[in-house]
């Protein structure tokens, strides 16, 4: 394809959620002042949950397999969302064939610019100031996915504010 192109490469799965596509319409509105182009691959999360489904994992494949014909300035990989870790390392050995830089967003990846986001310090902040001003004492929560590192984080940091305020 055109190597004078400027495009920029997003993969992940469910991507069409609120933070991810609230990211990506981000960076598209940022890029476009840059004449950048922003390309999606939204990969199917059941792919490693289901191994006998084969299909699944083929058409993943198939649409990473694509990251070869296009060149690509940079890819964004959002790490956490992809469930299957030789889809990972397909993406992976295609950057490095292509020399394509890779940012990892919200997981680690050798090879790979990792960038953590710190939502711990957000989240005490908000449960400190439900028990400081507002002197909750009887606080429940949703966590989030069951497994999820973000989610995790989120429970640890609830029960040491609790426990800190002897909750």
């Amino acid at each position: 394809m055109n190597t004078g192109s400027k495009m920029i490469g997003i993969c992940g799965a469910n991507l069409f959620n609120q933070q991810p596509i609230q990211f990506i319409q981000a960076l598209q509105k940022e890029s476009k002042k840059h004449n950048y182009c922003i390309t999606t691959f939204c990969c199917n999360v059941d792919n490693y949950l289901s191994n006998l489904d084969y299909m699944t994992a083929t058409c993943n494949e198939q649409l990473i397999e694509l990251i070869r014909h296009v060149y690509f300035r940079g890819m964004i990989i959002f790490t956490d969302t992809i469930k299957n870790p030789s889809l990972l390392q397909l993406i992976m050995d295609i950057c490095n064939e292509k020399h394509i830089p890779v940012f990892s967003i919200a997981g680690e990846l050798d090879g790979a610019y990792n960038m953590k986001f710190d939502n711990s310090s957000g989240f005490e902040a908000m449960v400190r100031h439900v028990i400081e001003h507002h002197g909750c004492r009887k606080i429940n929560m949703l966590a989030g996915f069951k497994g999820n590192s973000f989610s995790d984080e989120r429970i640890n940091v609830y029960k040491k504010v609790l426990a800190k305020h002897n909750i």
